[in-house]
């Protein structure tokens, strides 16, 4: 074999193993539950280091601690290159709420250990969200992305669709996505919600996103909320598609008013 010929066949072999590493190391692997051993450590350690939150309840906010939803559906997520991946959700998943100054409190939603969510209300002079940020690891990334909305007032009644126009981005991805949500809130008629034997008034909030720019397509989410404004029951229907696209479609619906802490 000629001097030439070995070369190539080496850089060949070289090239075989660098594509099979990078294959190892992107390749989405499977999902881990989060228990809720595991969430009210989460919540003990927020609540040790935050600085800014105030002992007990809050004003119009949920107690603090670790909430348990029984759940249904599954994801699809996929980043440039990267295989889709499927993930179901288990039938069982944790919301922890910590306070997080008056009036306000962070809602984290731990779907599975691969995807997480963390969104800050706030609930004077009504409900508002601050930010949301969703927290995904595909493979050996782990992109985040964060949604901030101007004006983020949600309404509370009247059943009149309300402006909510979003900006969301992605970092930590193999690539940098913005997309732009010219959503609509819609506060429905109210609804009494059993939960663990007891019926919960709640106000349901529709919110509707077309969504454009570097991902396309639309994201329907109806939130039940108590008038301590904790979630009771959550529905979402995400379909999104560009750069990166992800598919969602889950229901959450609370098993207990009582938090463990």
């Amino acid at each position: 074999m000629s001097g030439g010929r070995r070369a190539a066949v080496g850089i060949g072999a070289v090239a075989v193993v660098v594509a099979a590493a990078v294959a190892f190391l992107l390749w989405p692997r499977g999902t881990t539950e989060i228990s809720e051993k595991d969430a009210v450590e989460d919540f003990r350690e927020k609540k040790s280091t935050d600085t800014t939150a105030t002992e007990g309840k809050g004003t119009g906010t949920p107690a603090p601690g670790v909430y348990t939803y029984s759940a249904e559906g599954q994801e699809r997520v996929k980043l440039g290159p990267l295989p889709a991946q499927d993930r179901p959700l288990p039938s069982t998943v944790t919301a922890v709420v910590t306070d997080t100054g008056p009036g306000c409190f962070q809602w984290t939603v731990n779907l599975f250990a691969e995807h997480t969510e963390d969104t800050t209300w706030c609930t004077n002079p009504s409900l508002r969200m601050e930010e949301h940020a969703k927290h995904q690891t595909i493979g050996a990334i782990s992109p985040t992305a964060t949604m901030t909305c101007d004006p983020n007032q949600l309404p509370t009644a009247g059943g009149t669709p309300t402006e909510l126009p979003c900006t969301l981005k992605l970092s930590g991805g193999p690539m940098s996505v913005t997309a732009t949500f010219t959503g609509t809130a819609t506060a429905k008629a109210g609804e009494a919600v059993d939960v663990g034997g007891t019926k919960v008034e709640t106000t349901p909030i529709e919110i509707r996103y077309p969504v454009s720019g570097d991902i396309n397509g639309t994201w329907v989410e109806t939130t039940w909320w108590s008038r301590d404004h904790l979630p009771i029951r959550v529905t979402r229907a995400l379909e999104l598609a560009g750069t990166a696209s992800f598919t969602e479609n889950t229901t959450l619906q609370l098993t207990s008013l009582e938090p463990t802490s």
